[in-house]
């Protein structure tokens, strides 16, 4: 039960790291150097996982993340242990955004499948004359091959 509780911590102190570094506009490198620069030697990788929540974060680096984002370490504390924390405005852009490009994407796939539809009802339609076509010569066929079987009779009589 503890390491569920714990993971679970680390799961939010990720999610509210990556809330406030998207709100501070700030990329997981920029974070990294900024972290190296308080005595923390990281890289954007271990930031990365932090704000996933695949690794645990001590005590040094909890407070230097606080300070980095002008934040007290019990004010970080109480983002984390709180149910409902809000999404910053720096997520919410972020996830509008990646909205506004999937939308895009969609919309272009929709296009692409129209044009494919069309394609396949003008083919679909060319198949169809082509086989009015062979009909119409079979038929004219068969009559001049009747027409024939008919005067070969007429001409042995």
């Amino acid at each position: 039960m503890y390491s569920v509780l714990v993971k679970n911590m680390e799961k939010k102190l990720g999610t509210v790291v990556r809330s406030l570094r998207l709100a501070a506009g700030m990329t997981q490198e920029a974070l990294a150097k900024q972290l190296t620069a308080d005595g923390i030697a990281t890289r954007q990788n271990t930031v990365a996982k932090l704000e996933g929540g695949l690794r645990p974060t001590s005590v040094t680096e909890f407070g230097a993340l606080a300070r980095i984002f002008n934040y007290s370490p019990a004010q970080l504390a109480e983002a984390v242990f709180t149910e409902d924390v809000e999404e910053t405005e720096g997520v919410k852009n972020a996830m509008l955004a990646e909205l506004a490009v999937l939308q895009g994407d969609i919309a272009q796939r929709r296009n692409e499948l129209a044009a494919a539809n069309e394609l396949v009802t003008f083919t679909r339609l060319e198949l169809q004359a082509q086989l009015r076509r062979a009909a119409i010569l079979e038929s004219r066929l068969s009559g001049h091959q009747a027409g024939e079987d008919n005067g070969e009779h007429s001409e042995e009589a």
